[in-house]
């Protein structure tokens, strides 16, 4: 197998590096595929492009892509154009001799154990699905229970994105067409997804931007959202170890680069 990832960029840069040193070693190709602004036109934060190139020349990203469109304000005009860039990072993987591809946003963390003995069971198949935990509010608060909702693991690299249907809950703008799938028990792998966790709460507004499903949210489900992140009900969520380091990193360099750009 040769691996091929690509990452969709805009939201939650400040926790990719985290994410990347789980998996780097694991993979052949990262190709980082970026907008210079949100799909309905917001500007991204001021330390986005340092950062790109900081993880660039680290070698956590081979290469960088931008992905060039026009603004909108439609639910799923925007979930295409979210395949548009999964599917950037597909062709490129491609061209770059991979036979296989996992598509992920910034904060979606792998465990490093659990990833890499995935990859022997996720070969044999067209399409993988994992389940998730989600996060809130800090990188030690996890949900009790695992999510509903599942994500797309790797693919196929020959089979092109397209909204399809499965038995569990699953983002479209990353499903393939194809029989040929498994769903991996939650004991040998999860995805962790860091969905309400970000710097500040300035970054957390950037998680409203341009995203299909927060462009469906009215003001009431955006305040409702605000306070699940604000005050944590102890009965859905509990503390853990921050198993990827994010809080060492946020305190050391990222801080430092964000104070740089910012002027803080």
């Amino acid at each position: 197998m040769k691996l091929g990832v690509g990452v969709n960029i805009f939201s939650g840069l400040e926790l990719l590096e985290p994410a990347l040193l789980q998996i780097r070693e694991h993979v052949h190709y990262i190709v980082g595929v970026f907008d210079r602004v949100s799909f309905e036109g917001d500007q991204p934060p001021p330390y986005y492009f340092s950062l790109l190139e900081i993880l660039k020349n680290k070698g956590l990203i081979d290469d960088l892509i931008e992905h060039t469109f026009n603004i909108t304000y439609v639910p799923l005009e925007a979930q295409s154009l979210q395949r548009e860039k999964s599917e950037l990072g597909r062709k490129r993987a491609l061209e770059n001799e991979c036979t296989h591809y996992l598509n992920m946003d910034c904060d979606e963390f792998y465990n490093a154990r659990q990833f890499k003995e995935s990859l022997q069971k996720a070969k044999d198949y067209e399409f993988t699905i994992t389940c998730l935990f989600d996060y809130v509010k800090s990188p030690i608060c996890r949900a009790k229970t695992i999510s509903k909702l599942h994500c797309p693991f790797l693919i196929d690299i020959n089979k092109k994105y397209k909204p399809c249907n499965y038995p569990v809950s699953l983002d479209l703008s990353r499903t393939v067409s194809t029989n040929n799938y498994y769903i991996f028990n939650p004991d040998d792998l999860v995805m962790h997804h860091f969905t309400g966790v970000r710097f500040n709460e300035i970054e957390i507004e950037r998680k409203f931007q341009g995203h299909s499903h927060y462009m469906r949210m009215n003001e009431s489900n955006r305040l409702d959202f605000y306070k699940i992140l604000k005050g944590v009900d102890s009965s859905n969520y509990i503390q853990v170890e921050d198993q990827f380091n994010i809080l060492k990193y946020w305190n050391t360099e990222f801080s430092n680069i964000y104070n740089s750009c910012t002027g803080k």
